[in-house]
This record gives structure tokens, C-alpha cells and sequence, in this order.
């Protein structure tokens, strides 16, 4: 697979902003079974997250420092041929 098509099928807009909600503490009472079932799911559900947009982040890191020596090359022999014109 070519990194143009990588690209291609990555959605690379911007994220909406999304407005946090304001922490709330919850009393040592109401830590029950099904709170700490909810917290150990929504840790899971962060670490995913954030291992999902590094390897997004990676990817496109990646693709473009694959891409740059082509560009550099092209963009040499380009200025070569100006030069040679002068």
C-alpha cells in the first residue's frame, strides 16, 4: 500500500473542539463495585484513544518524512535546470 493511499484513507480533518466537563468529586460512600467498574472501563477507553491518535500522529510522520527526500531530489533538479538556463 502506497503512503498516498495511507493518506488518502485517514481522515486527517481537525477534531471539534469538545468543552470538558467540570470535574465532580465523588464521596469515599459512593465509590462502589459498579464506579470502579465504570472507571477501569473509562481508563481503558483513554489509553485507547491516545494510542490510537500517536499512531495517527506516527503514520502521517511517517508518510511525510518518506516523501521528502522525493521532493528535495525534484525540487534540485528543477533549480539545476534554472541555473543552467542563466
Amino acid at each position: 500500500m502506497s503512503p498516498a493511499s495511507i493518506l488518502a484513507d485517514l481522515d486527517l480533518k481537525p477534531a471539534p473542539v469538545v468543552r470538558k466537563r467540570k470535574k465532580q468529586m465523588v464521596l469515599e460512600s459512593c465509590k462502589d463495585d459498579r464506579y470502579w467498574e465504570r472507571r477501569r472501563k473509562n481508563n481503558m477507553a483513554a489509553k485507547r484513544s491516545r494510542d490510537a491518535r500517536r499512531a495517527k500522529e506516527n503514520q502521517v510522520l511517517h508518510c511525510t518524512l518518506q516523501d521528502s527526500p522525493k521532493k528535495k531530489k525534484k525540487s534540485s533538479k528543477i533549480l539545476s535546470r534554472r541555473l543552467a538556463a542563466f
